[in-house]
């Protein structure tokens, strides 16, 4: 390929993998998006997507670490010692900007070599890959797509798309993103992948009212407020009252209602989880349609990260046993797997309540247990085997030695903890424990009469 003297080569595997890159007669060979090495001894190792760690005869060693947006392109570098290095800013189809995100000065072409050096180092020199973590061609202005080559000037493909997508815009095949570039990323060159909502944080705000007539107040959830993760790495912070049990305002990375859009709980039996899940999805459109929508919000300044982890981790991880339960979905039946999601939904509108655990009681002996499920009133079980799984927030009360020692279930017991966290937590993970009792063998452990 060439373009105004520029002459680039490329050398693909057996997999249709670039393998080499050859500029003007220097190669660099590539091993994914993993390991780069020229033939003058410098290299590349990227790990992951935060960081670069680097050597040229020029810089010697150096790590750089990614500052990324929504669609994966890096905007700022920094090194080990938390200085920024490098900064880059694309228009919405991945032409480079300067650093202040204005079009290039009179004269000079919108390149990546063109964007001011910061610090002294050259910013083609941190990495070559730019909008949307692709390869730029920077000397030919234009992105190596993989399965295609994309010009940033004209916002389009230089050949066509194998594959015809829906509505008009898949007429085209030539067009990036179907016209639509801040609705999503191309990795193959073919086929745009838009992000998916991968999991849900969130904090709920409550407060005590009295029914009409009633002087009995109950605790009631009046708004929540959280984070939405998706599949590209972006975060999306939101805030949702309720009223009435439907969402009445709600607030997605600004402060301009959108309530006419709102999703709504149905009435006497969805939790707020759902709601919020709800809204979530409805940034995630917000996204789909390409909307420049703001990201999470970042800490305040009077909050340290040790106290920000502090206050997400339980939500952190009370999404963690939701979800892994509700990944039985394919072992359950469809009864037990409705009544698994209503289980759920019921404990995530408890309150946090006092810390416990989830315990197992586990047989200390091989013989016949007492089985509450079983028609014969009894199950044989070996050492070890699980009689039952429960919680309790008083584990030095919770059962007598009397009661482990044959009392309970006809042999012996032990007590042995499996999970230690705020009673919501633990009620989840019993939940989960038993369960998956039942997708594996079919039956509930013998010690447990109902599911709870």
């Amino acid at each position: 390929m060439t373009r105004n003297g520029e002459r680039f080569n490329f050398t693909y595997g057996a997999q249709r993998e670039r393998v080499k890159t050859t500029i003007n007669g220097t190669s660099t060979y590539e091993i994914d998006k993993v390991y780069e090495e020229t033939v003058s001894g410098s290299w590349k190792v990227y790990l992951d997507d935060f960081a670069i760690i680097s050597f040229s005869q020029e810089s010697g060693y150096r790590i750089s670490y990614l500052h990324k947006d929504r669609l994966g392109s890096a905007l700022t570098f920094s090194d080990d010692q938390g200085q920024v290095v490098g900064r880059r800013h694309y228009d919405a189809f991945g032409k480079p900007r300067t650093m202040g995100g204005q079009q290039m000065e009179p004269g000079y072409r919108p390149r990546l070599a063109n964007v001011m050096a910061f610090g002294g180092i050259e910013n083609i020199a941190l990495t070559r890959r730019g909008f949307t973590d692709h390869l730029h061609l920077d000397e030919l202005e234009l992105i190596h797509m993989n399965g295609r080559v994309y010009d940033y000037n004209l916002g389009r493909f230089m050949s066509v798309d194998p594959f015809v997508h829906e509505g008009s815009q898949g007429i085209n095949p030539y067009s990036y993103i179907m016209n639509n570039p801040l609705s999503g990323i191309d990795p193959t060159g073919y086929s745009p992948e838009e992000p998916e909502l991968e999991k849900v944080e969130y904090t709920e705000q409550t407060e005590k009212v009295a029914v009409t007539g009633s002087r009995i107040k109950r605790e009631v959830v009046t708004g929540a407020s959280g984070t939405a993760t998706y599949s590209n790495g972006a975060t999306q912070s939101f805030s949702a009252t309720f009223s009435g049990g439907k969402v009445a305002t709600m607030d997605i990375g600004s402060p301009k209602q959108t309530s006419t859009t709102s999703p709504q709980t149905q009435q006497g039996g969805s939790s707020v989880g759902e709601t919020v899940k709800g809204v979530a999805q409805a940034v995630l459109k917000s996204l789909k349609k390409g909307g420049v929508i703001g990201m999470a919000l970042a800490p305040t300044s009077t909050a340290t990260d040790e106290q920000m982890e502090a206050l997400a981790q339980p939500i952190i991880e009370e999404n963690i046993l939701h979800n892994t339960a509700l990944d039985l979905e394919p072992e359950l039946s469809k009864e037990d797997y409705a009544r698994l999601e209503n289980d759920l939904a019921n404990i995530r509108t408890k309150p946090n309540g006092p810390n416990g655990i989830q315990y197992a009681l586990i047989a200390e002996e091989s013989g016949d247990y007492i089985c509450y499920n079983c028609s014969s009133g009894v199950m044989w079980l070996n050492e070890g085997d699980v009689w039952k799984y429960g919680q309790t927030t008083k584990p030095a009360t919770r059962y007598s030695e009397a009661r482990l020692n044959g009392g309970l279930a006809g042999r012996r017991l032990s007590l042995e903890p499996q999970y230690r966290g705020t009673q919501r937590q633990v009620l989840l993970a019993e939940k989960l424990k038993i369960y998956t009792h039942l997708a594996k063998t079919g039956t509930l452990p013998p010690g447990n009469k109902i599911r709870r």
